[in-house]
C-alpha cells in the first residue's frame, strides 16, 4: 500500500480553497441582468456563506430541474422532514437555451418556462414557501426557510447569465471544477511515480 502524499493532498486543498475565494469574490461583484434579477452565482454564493458546517440539508436547483422532482416536497412534509429547496428561477432551461442560440443562428424553441410560483406550489403541498426577488432579500429568506423547513425558496435570477454547463446542451464537468483538478493531479502524480 503506497504512503499518503500529505504535501499533494494539502496543496490541492490549498488550491481549492484559493480558487473557491476568488470565484466567491467575483460572485459578489455580479451586476443583475438587464431583466432586474440577482446573477445565479450571487445566489449561490449567498447559499455559500449561511450555511454552517453542520448545515441540514439544502438543495440548490434550477427551475426546470425541479421540474423533475418538485413533489419531493410532499414526500419531505409526509415524512417529517426539513429540507430546504432553493430554487434559482431564470423562467427557462438556461442550459439548452444557449447551445439552441449558439447552434442554430440565435433562434430557440420550447426552452422559456412560463415563471412557475414554486412558493406557492410548497404551501400546496403543506410545506413553506417564499419568492425572493432581491439579493439583499436572501440572508433572511434563507434563516426564515431554515425554520420553517419543509421549505422552498423562489429565488429570481436572471435569465442573462449563460450556464457553465451549456456545452452542446448537456451537463459537463468544466475545467475549474474540482474534479478536473483532482483528476489531472492524479494523472500527473502517477506519471511521475510511474
Amino acid at each position: 500500500m503506497p504512503e499518503l502524499d500529505d504535501g499533494w493532498v494539502a496543496s490541492l486543498r490549498a488550491a481549492h480553497l484559493a480558487a473557491a475565494g476568488r470565484l466567491a469574490e467575483r460572485a459578489r461583484a455580479l451586476p443583475p441582468g438587464a431583466d432586474g434579477f440577482m446573477h445565479p452565482c450571487r445566489l449561490l454564493d449567498g447559499v455559500s456563506r449561511f450555511l454552517a458546517p453542520d448545515a441540514a440539508v439544502v438543495a440548490v436547483i434550477g427551475d426546470g430541474s425541479f421540474g423533475f422532482t418538485a413533489m419531493e416536497v410532499d414526500t419531505a412534509v409526509r415524512h417529517g422532514l426539513a429540507p430546504v429547496y432553493v430554487i434559482a428561477n431564470n423562467r427557462g432551461w438556461n442550459i439548452e437555451k444557449t447551445d439552441q442560440l449558439q447552434r442554430f443562428a440565435g433562434r430557440a424553441v420550447g426552452v422559456d418556462l412560463p415563471g412557475c410560483r414554486y412558493d406557492q406550489l410548497a404551501v400546496a403541498l403543506g410545506a413553506a414557501g417564499r419568492r425572493v426577488t432581491d439579493p439583499g432579500e436572501l440572508p433572511a429568506a434563507l434563516a426564515w426557510a431554515r425554520d420553517h423547513a419543509p421549505a422552498v425558496l423562489d429565488v429570481m435570477v436572471t435569465q442573462d447569465a449563460q450556464s457553465p454547463d451549456s456545452a452542446s446542451g448537456i451537463a459537463i464537468v468544466p475545467p475549474d471544477q474540482a474534479l478536473t483538478k483532482w483528476q489531472l493531479a492524479e494523472e500527473q502524480r502517477t506519471l511521475v511515480a510511474g
